[in-house]
Parts: C-alpha cells; sequence; structure tokens
C-alpha cells in the first residue's frame, strides 16, 4: 500500500499541458495532433465518436506507443493497461480482467477482433492473445480496448472485454524491413511491401514474418529427482512461428487476408505427460479473409457489408510411456458469415445504429487417437448462429446523452438470449463527463464444454449446457484537459450466474457444468499526461472477485494492480525512451496453502530513428530488468497426479535488439 501512495503522489504532482480556449489545432504540434486523433474510438458504437461520448470506458494503444515501448505480442501491450493482468503457461497466453482470470479458461470471456473480424475460433472459443496472435506488431495502427461487456454490438465472447485491433494501410511506395534477435536467441524478421499511387484510388500492403525460438531451460521444482532430470527441462520451450497478412484498399472495398502457423513445445508437464520430453508439442494454424464494402461517413450516415471467412486448425502430441500410448489431440474448425451495419442520423438529434451478422460453423471437428488404439474420438458438430442488433444515442440535451442498445442472437440448435446494454452520459463541463453504464451480457457454451468426452479420462459430454449470463454496473467520471490530458475513476460491480466449470462427480466423472455464482467489485483510477517531449500514463486497480456460494476468493485474482509508463524524446524526437512498471499483488492457486504474484516488473526500451543513415531504426527493449524471479499460476492441467506443480515460472531478463529500414 505504501508503493500505491508514493505512486500516486507522484501521479498528483505530474506536468500538466494546459491550452487556452481560443487555441487553434493549426498551432498544436505533430505530436499534440496525434493525441487528438487518438482521441476517437470506433469499436465502442460501431461508428466514430468522441472517447468521452463513448458508451464504455474506451483505453487506446497506438502504433507510437507499440514501438517506442518496444511490444512484440498483442499480450504484452495488453499487459500494460489498467486492470489487465497476463498468464503464460509456457503454450499460450491468458488474460485477466477486473479480478477474473481462471485457469482453464481458454480466453473465452474476451472477443479478439482484426479489423472487425471475429478471430476467436469455433470449438473452443479461445482468443489469440499471444505468439498465436496472427498480425506481426509492426501492423497495427491502434488497439482498442473497450472495457466491460459489449454483447449488444458483437454478440458472443464481449462478456468482460472487447479488443479491436485495427490494420495499417500503405502509406507510401516502398519496402520496409524488420530483424530482431534477443538474449535468448529468439530470432525474427519482417518484409512488408506498400505501394500507395498518389492520386489514385487503390493501396496494397503485403507482409510477411518468420520467428523462431530455441526455447529457455526451465526448472520445475515439483520434479526434481534423478528420474525426471532433477527438475531440468531442456530444450522443451522452442517455438516456431510463420504468418503472412494481406491488405488491399480501392475505393469503398477493403479486402483483407491472413495465414498463420505456429509450433510450440510444452515444457511444463501438463497432462501428466512424460517430463523433459521435447516431442510434447502444439501447433496452431489459423487463417482469415474478409471482403468489405463501406460507403458514407464513418460519423454519420453510412452502411457496411462484409463477407467472411475464419478458420482455425490445433493439434498436440502428449508423450507418454510406453511409445504406443502417445495421445494426439486434433480440432479444426471453420466460419462462413456475413454481416450489414447500417448507421444512420434521425431527426430530434438520434443517431441510430443496427445490423444483422450471420455465420455458419460448417467445421466444428474434434478428433483424438492414440497410436495404440487408433481414433478414440471423433466428433463433427456444425452450427448456425444469428444475431440481430439495434442500439441508438439520444442527445437529450447538448450536455446529456442517452445510449441504448438490445442485441438478439440464436446459436443451433436451441439456445436463444436477449442482451440489452444502456449508458447515461452527462457532460458535467466541457472537460469532465459522467457515465453510467449498465449490460447484460452471456457467453454461449462451446463445442469442447458440450460435446467433448474421453472414457480414458472418464470426462464425459454435457449437451445441456446453459449459457452463462452476467449483469454489469459501471460508474465512470473523465477529466479531460487538453490534447492527451485525461483522468479517469471507474467504480464497477459484476454479478456473474450459470458460470461453466468442470465438475467432478460422486462417481468421480467429470463434465462441464453450470456451478458457480461469482460476484465482482471495485474501482481504477487512471491518469494519463504528455508534456512538451513527456507522456505518461499511470493507473491503479482494486478488484474483488468471489464465489458467491463459497464465500471464497477466486483463484488467480489480484486484488491489486499498478501500471506506470513514463516516455521522454530526445534530439527533437530522434531518440526516444520509454519505461514500464507493473505490479501485481498476491494470488490464490489451485493448491491449497501455494501463493503466486506479488512481483515488479521494470521494463525499458530505447528507439533511435534515423540512426546513422536515413530511414534506419533501431530499437534496444528490456524486459524484466531487475531480473524479478516470478511465476504464474497453472490450471488443473498442471496440477498432476503425481507432483503437484501450480506455478510456472517466467522469464527473466531479456534484451531484444531490431533494426528497421525503409527502401
Amino acid at each position: 500500500m505504501a508503493r500505491t501512495i508514493l505512486l500516486f503522489g507522484l501521479l498528483s504532482c505530474s506536468p500538466v499541458l494546459v491550452f487556452d480556449d481560443g487555441e487553434e489545432l493549426t498551432q498544436l504540434s505533430l505530436e499534440e495532433l496525434l493525441q487528438v486523433k487518438i482521441m476517437s474510438v470506433t469499436g465502442s458504437s460501431r461508428y466514430e465518436q468522441e472517447a468521452s461520448e463513448a458508451p464504455a470506458r474506451v483505453s487506446i494503444i497506438d502504433a507510437a506507443a507499440i514501438r517506442k515501448y518496444g511490444y512484440r505480442t498483442l499480450s504484452e501491450a495488453l499487459q500494460g493497461e489498467t486492470g489487465i493482468n497476463m498468464t503464460y503457461d509456457r503454450n499460450y497466453a491468458y488474460i485477466g480482467y477486473r479480478g477474473f482470470s481462471m485457469p482453464g479458461d481458454y480466453n473465452t470471456r474476451v472477443l479478439v477482433l482484426l479489423d472487425g473480424i471475429r478471430l476467436n475460433d469455433e470449438v473452443y472459443h479461445q482468443a489469440p492473445l499471444g505468439t498465436d496472435f496472427p498480425l506481426d506488431m509492426d501492423l497495427v495502427e491502434r488497439i482498442e480496448i473497450i472495457r466491460g461487456p459489449s454483447n449488444s454490438l458483437y454478440g458472443n465472447n464481449a462478456f468482460l472485454l472487447t479488443v479491436n485491433v485495427i490494420t495499417t494501410s500503405a502509406k507510401r511506395n516502398g519496402v520496409n524491413v524488420a530483424s530482431s534477435v534477443d538474449t535468448r536467441t529468439r530470432v525474427s524478421g519482417r518484409i512488408t511491401a506498400e505501394a500507395d499511387p498518389r492520386g489514385k484510388d487503390w493501396s496494397l500492403l503485403v507482409s510477411g514474418t518468420l520467428d523462431h525460438a530455441p526455447g529457455n531451460d526451465l526448472y520445475f521444482s515439483a520434479y526434481d529427482d534423478p528420474a525426471n532430470n532433477n527438475g531440468r527441462s531442456r530444450d522443451c520451450d522452442y517455438e516456431g512461428n510463420g504468418s503472412f497478412f494481406l491488405k488491399a484498399e480501392k475505393g469503398d472495398l477493403t479486402l483483407l487476408g491472413g495465414f498463420s502457423r505456429r509450433r510450440k513445445g510444452v515444457p511444463t508437464g501438463a497432462f501428466d505427460v512424460v517430463f523433459n520430453d521435447d516431442g510434447n508439442t502444439s501447433w496452431d494454424e489459423r487463417s482469415f479473409a474478409d471482403l468489405s464494402y463501406t460507403r458514407g461517413n464513418g460519423s454519420g450516415d453510412s452502411l457496411k457489408a462484409r463477407t467472411y471467412y475464419n478458420g482455425y486448425f490445433y493439434k498436440e502430441r502428449y508423450i507418454y510411456t510406453p511409445a504406443d500410448q502417445t495421445f494426439y489431440d486434433y480440432t479444426k474448425s471453420a466460419v462462413l458469415g456475413g454481416e450489414l451495419v447500417i448507421s444512420r442520423k434521425l431527426p430530434f438529434d438520434n443517431h441510430l445504429v443496427g445490423g444483422i451478422d450471420y455465420h455458419y460453423a460448417l467445421l466444428r471437428d474434434q478428433r483424438t487417437k492414440t497410436k495404440a488404439d487408433g481414433t478414440t474420438l471423433n466428433l463433427h458438430s456444425p452450427q448456425h448462429s444469428l444475431g440481430v442488433f439495434l442500439q441508438n444515442e439520444w442527445r437529450i440535451s447538448p450536455n446529456l446523452l442517452l445510449d441504448a442498445g438490445v442485441r438478439y442472437d440464436y446459436f443451433s440448435p436451441s439456445l436463444h438470449t436477449f442482451n440489452p446494454k444502456a449508458a447515461l452520459i452527462y457532460k458535467i463541463t466541457d472537460d469532465l463527463v459522467a457515465k453510467y453504464l449498465f449490460g447484460r451480457s452471456f457467453r454461449a457454451p462451446n463445442a469442447y464444454e458440450t460435446d467433448y468426452k474421453d472414457s480414458g479420462s472418464n470426462i464425459h459430454d454435457n449437451p445441456d449446457l446453459k449459457e452463462e449470463s452476467m449483469l454489469s454496473h459501471e460508474l465512470v467520471l473523465e477529466y479531460y484537459h487538453g490534447p492527451g490530458q485525461r483522468l479517469s475513476m471507474t467504480w464497477f460491480h459484476y454479478s456473474i450466474k450459470n458460470l461453466i466449470n468442470q465438475a467432478v462427480g460422486s462417481d468421480g466423472t467429470m463434465r462441464f457444468e453450470n456451478t458457480d455464482r461469482v460476484r465482482i467489485t471495485g474501482f481504477e483510477l487512471e491518469r494519463e499526461w504528455s508534456w512538451e517531449a513527456w507522456s505518461g500514463r499511470l493507473g491503479y486497480s482494486y478488484q474483488r472477485a468471489r464465489d458467491v456460494e463459497n464465500d471464497t476468493g477466486l483463484t488467480n485474482s489480484p486484488e491489486s494492480l499498478i501500471k506506470a509508463k513514463l516516455s521522454r524524446d530526445f534530439l527533437n524526437r530522434r531518440l526516444t525512451l520509454s519505461g514500464e512498471l507493473q505490479y501485481l499483488s498476491q494470488v490464490e492457486t489451485l493448491v491449497a496453502g501455494v501463493k503466486g504474484g506479488d512481483y515488479t516488473l521494470l521494463h525499458l526500451t530505447a528507439l533511435a530513428r534515423n540512426l546513422l543513415v536515413k530511414n534506419l531504426d533501431a530499437t534496444i527493449s528490456v524486459r524484466n530488468l531487475l531480473n524479478e524471479s516470478y511465476t504464474n499460476p497453472g490450471s488443473n492441467d498442471h496440477v498432476e497426479t503425481s507432483y503437484p506443480v501450480a506455478l510456472i515460472p517466467q522469464d527473466g531478463r531479456t534484451v531484444t535488439f531490431k533494426l528497421e529500414y525503409r527502401f
């Protein structure tokens, strides 16, 4: 708590840039104009609006922040945001928000969009956030983080949080190449070609990225015996990635396409596999395509029609003894869909947006096999879904807005759900805004939860699962004073019921059931500022998440989070130094008496532009500068029958060197 008081003391005396009422935008610097630009958001209402009038609390990470803080993955960028904590099980990155971060949840309660394309797969509903995210971070224009439920606009999985990643467009004619290496011998390279002819209404961007890491040697104390290499997992944490991205724009038409493939070694001994065997491996492939037509003003009357494809393939190999018991797990999903969204300004200061979204999951396949027994599970469960939504913003007076919406969703064969959302937004002054936000959100059970069964593991299916539901209340107070200057205070209360969890019956069988009720209450404080060459952000979150039935705290739920960022430009912006501090309080784990968390991480990044020669940029980034030894809680998959592995070691100090050149 003393650390918190100290940080907020620094926050209260941070510099503020004040603008006279009569100052014109033309008098602002380029950096200040960029700050003005990012105060508009599109994801919270499906049309462009000021962040102060959005029916949600929205934060933005723009391309400049991604570069100057050296973010290599989407999870690294999100980790620095107020109220968010990320965990990593040496295979996938998982997100926690406002105290909800249950081990074993495959990011099913957060929706990730790429230019509006849903990236959550159709079997697990897992959102890709780590190295499985199918886009190089150099190709991201900005990340909109829409806090709270957004089911009334986006449907399933927009339960706690929606992350809208907006890609960059071609801005020049030329080629851009980048390469990086870190002290853990991870090597990556990217090449991007852009065409944006002057006076033409078309542009094209094509990019490819390759990434390889031989992996770290890791120590697991629970396996510390001679039969398990004294707890050392050697050469089992390897990873290889490749991705391709295309964006073509002509007039009102935009075509997006991409493909990524990832191979990752699993060093943790999960699922009671043979420890320290580099054959334990997972594969992920993602592919997407989207053709959209947009007509009209982004903040006024507009029409957007799109058709899209989203594909996912997953394979995992688990090594057991004897060798003929080696187990293979396969998943394949493919979605074809279409969407129509219409935005229209109506009389009496109303702005109506409505739409329809239909998608057909023609593949939702799950298959398992062993070398000895061949195929043991072969499920094929296609699904249709339809969503219809309507949302209206009514400006009751110049200072008062009422935003109300509702969405209906149908999932075959029999799930129907209505979800309303409302926001009352009052501008107390030109700089001070108060918001009350209410919503009902849902999460439909996925194919893995309803259909998966395995006689060997005594896991049964449950086709009668109901959707999870949540009622949310938020009070937000935001103070804006000039571009880049913001102070926000948020109180929130979430009530979740019918939470889906894997339950063990009296006969020892396991299946997913609607068992739990959860209540989450807390508050967030955040201060953002820029002053001449300085910029920064400081945030504190207090969150109390409880299991209502047992009156116990949730696993992997920190009560306190502190996030701080500070950046300084030198030499007329040719050099930028940036630092980031992250603190996470102690958390419960799945093993009684074993605690996790309570660590502080410090990251530093130096970005040099036009180094030595024009168009050559260099970055040196040091993550975990203090070499903090810390762990993340594991899920039930990591709490083995022989070894109670509850905590998974994370990376120590890592230095990354990156060069980028624009031809």
